[in-house]
């Protein structure tokens, strides 16, 4: 077998160091998801239903009517989407948790 050549060698350090970066950025995602069901997990445990808004966390304490169409308390905690909406427009259906 030939001897790599010190190019060969740093093409191939860099390819790896390419990798790992990417590895690592996916691996930092992956945590912070696990992170999020942990919590979410958590909350479940004690029965109050909160959804994630930006970096800010909510509790749902009611249904109600969103655009001319009625959401449960589920759906509201399950539709991110929806749960944006209503912070951005001061819905008393969701207060902040401190």
């Amino acid at each position: 077998m030939a001897e790599k050549t010190t190019e060969q060698l740093t093409k191939e350090l860099a390819a790896l160091k390419k990798e790992n970066e990417a590895l690592k950025s996916e691996l930092e995602d992956a945590a912070k998801v696990v992170a999020d069901l942990k919590e979410q997990l958590s909350d479940k445990g004690t029965g109050v239903l909160t959804v994630k808004v930006g970096k800010e966390k909510f509790k749902v304490v009611g249904g109600g009517f969103h655009k001319g169409k009625p959401y449960t308390k589920d759906q509201i905690a399950a539709d991110a989407k929806v749960a944006k909406e209503l912070v951005e427009k001061g819905s008393g259906l969701l207060i902040k948790i401190k």
